[in-house]
Parts: C-alpha cells; structure tokens; sequence
C-alpha cells in the first residue's frame, strides 16, 4: 500500500473528496480563448443548421 492511500484511510469522511478535486482544478476565464469560443458556437450552430430534411423533429 502506498503512503498516500495509508494517509487517505485517517481522513474523515468527505475529505477525500477535497483533496481530489484540487489535482483538476476549474478552468478559470482568463484561460478560455473567448475567440475560439465564438468560432465554436458559430460552427455548432452551422451544423445544427444543416440537418437533412427527414431529421426535423
């Protein structure tokens, strides 16, 4: 067993949880290209757009 999960089984409960999820933190805004976002969207909406006939719901 390695040392970490040796530590991990004397955390209370829920801990666990807050340690995980700092190894992947949130991307924050000032990390996002709003650029490509905009082109993203743009082409979603392109492709939405072009749905053969006998695929309308």
């Amino acid at each position: 067993m390695t040392k970490f999960l040796k530590h991990m089984r004397t955390l209370p409960n829920g801990l666990h949880l807050l340690i995980m999820s700092e190894l992947f933190p949130k991307v924050t805004s000032d990390e996002v290209d709003h650029e490509q976002s905009l082109e993203d969207a743009k082409r979603d909406a392109e492709i939405a757009g072009d749905k053969p006939p006998h695929h309308d719901d």
